[in-house]
């Protein structure tokens, strides 16, 4: 694998759920993202800000990001399993939400695994954040469409980061480490967690019926 070979860049997330997954989805979750993210070289520790007191942490620093875990909200974009918050100029990002209710409706319709679905959009949402763009790939997790079919067959190949999406995401976040970044103000409350970052850009869209997932 990837994470063998190179030397892996570390990276802290912060996780604040608003809709109360259990705390057991949310292991399976967390362990999905994290493995995917392990073997593009990326080292993540993850801080559960919904069970456990992150008063003392009030600002997001280089090498950290924010993932909320939201329902959507009324007049977001009919299936929507959520957007980010990507600098496109400066080419990086802070701040990421996945619609827990949406991820479920599409995980339900393709009986698939709801957990392990949610772990994967966590994963293609800090994607964006490293990658610092909206674009997305032909093939593998940061592709455009993610369809019931592609739940259903299981595919390895389909949930992994390309080698070539991987690189890219170790040069932004060492780009990160390396230069000088106002850090972002976080303010975490029962509604949830925002952020000074702008430029809020939308992915994992799906079509009404919930059958698949368009970036």
């Amino acid at each position: 694998m990837l994470a063998r070979t190179v030397l892996a860049l570390s990276l802290a997330i912060r996780v604040y759920d608003n809709t109360g997954v259990s705390a057991a989805d949310m292991e399976t979750a967390l362990a999905a993202a994290h493995a995917i993210l392990k073997d593009a070289g990326i080292a993540v520790s993850w801080r559960d800000c919904s069970r456990e007191a992150c008063q003392d942490l009030e600002r997001v620093g280089a090498a950290e990001i924010v993932v909320r875990v939201a329902d959507a909200p009324p007049g977001s974009l009919p299936g929507s399993l959520g957007f980010s918050f990507v600098d496109v100029d400066g080419r990086s990002g802070t701040l990421a939400t996945v619609f827990a209710d949406r991820v479920r409706a599409l995980s339900s319709y393709a009986k698939a695994d709801n957990a392990r679905l949610l772990g994967r959009a966590m994963a293609h949402e800090i994607g964006h954040l490293l990658l610092g763009t909206t674009h997305h790939a032909s093939r593998g997790l940061m592709r455009g469409v993610w369809t019931s079919i592609d739940l259903q067959k299981e595919q390895p190949w389909d949930w992994m980061l390309s080698r070539d999406d991987a690189d890219r995401m170790r040069r932004g976040l060492a780009a990160r480490l390396r230069g000088p970044r106002q850090p972002a103000t976080v303010v975490a409350g029962k509604t949830g967690v925002g952020s000074r970052f702008q430029k809020p850009q939308g992915i994992l869209e799906t079509t009404p019926d919930t059958t698949t997932a368009r970036p």
